[in-house]
């Protein structure tokens, strides 16, 4: 490849990758401000809502009763926060995946729609990097799965409930 080559390829590589890069930076972080206030609504009705159960209570005598209850179990291991859900945190890994090796497929496919031999060269290079991430997260969930389902964290035989 010679300097004019090497030029035109790296002026067609950067409108093509630093564009949707701060695309998807941006809209990552706007879902990262976004869950984040959801998280913080959600903290405030629950410290509300305990709050208001606890006010019901006279005495220490009647709160202690309450606990020894199955409603007063559930509610004082809802006091803490968010239970660890590693199946929940596996699937997002798993949909991250697809979503990026599809996407790698969509770039690849795009190449031959594309007609210049420099744009090829611009499209199997994202095509591969998507890819490659995507597939990483794949093979990343699915030695999380293993490794949390030898480790007791995810009974095969229960079925979980997830969100």
């Amino acid at each position: 490849m010679d300097d004019q080559t090497l030029h035109h390829f790296m002026e067609d590589l950067l409108p093509m990758v630093v564009l949707p890069v701060m695309i998807i930076a941006a809209a990552w972080i706007i879902s990262l401000i976004i869950a984040a206030f959801r998280h913080r609504a959600t903290l405030r009705a629950q410290a509300e809502f305990h709050n208001r159960m606890l006010e019901k209570f006279s005495s220490a005598a009647e709160f202690t009763e309450y606990l020894k209850s199955e409603a007063g179990r559930n509610f004082f291991e809802n006091l803490g926060s968010e239970p660890a859900t590693p199946l929940t945190r596996i699937l997002s890994s798993v949909q991250r995946g697809i979503i990026l090796t599809l996407l790698g497929l969509g770039f690849f496919l795009t190449r031959f729609v594309i007609g210049t031999m420099d744009s090829y060269s611009v499209m199997i290079i994202i095509a591969t990097v998507l890819m490659l991430v995507g597939i990483g997260f794949l093979i990343s969930s699915a030695i999380s799965y293993w490794l949390a389902k030898s480790w007791g964290l995810i009974q095969a035989d229960k079925k979980q409930n997830s969100v």
